[in-house]
């Protein structure tokens, strides 16, 4: 069975559409995540689903909320359209995991304790 990279992650199921990499919350990510720093390592101690949560409320921040939610798979499509390698964490699972470093999280430690 394909797996698709929807909203909510990666699916075995086709009945979600792919996520839309041109959406507004996408291309921010994107500017976002195109600071961070890569790694050799993939960081186990965060899945997508996490990091999701720590730019979705950073991004409500800095858009005046204006975007409040941001779909796992949007975030995902990001860290892909920036370059980074990434791997599904674990069988069956719609999370990612990263080669990123913790660095790139500097001075947004605040919103790590919101989620």
């Amino acid at each position: 069975m394909k797996i698709s990279l929807t909203r909510y992650g990666f699916q075995q199921k086709n009945d979600e559409p792919e996520v839309d990499e041109n959406s507004p919350a996408v291309q921010k990510l994107v500017d976002i995540v195109r600071t961070f720093k890569k790694s050799d390592k993939y960081c186990r101690k965060h899945t997508s689903y996490r990091f999701k949560h720590v730019l979705e409320n950073y991004l409500a921040g800095i858009t005046n909320r204006e975007i409040t939610y941001v779909g796992n798979g949007e975030f995902i499509k990001a860290m892909m359209i920036a370059g980074f390698e990434w791997k599904i964490s674990s069988p069956n699972s719609p999370n990612a995991i990263f080669k990123i470093s913790m660095d790139s999280f500097k001075g947004l430690e605040e919103y790590f304790k919101c989620v």
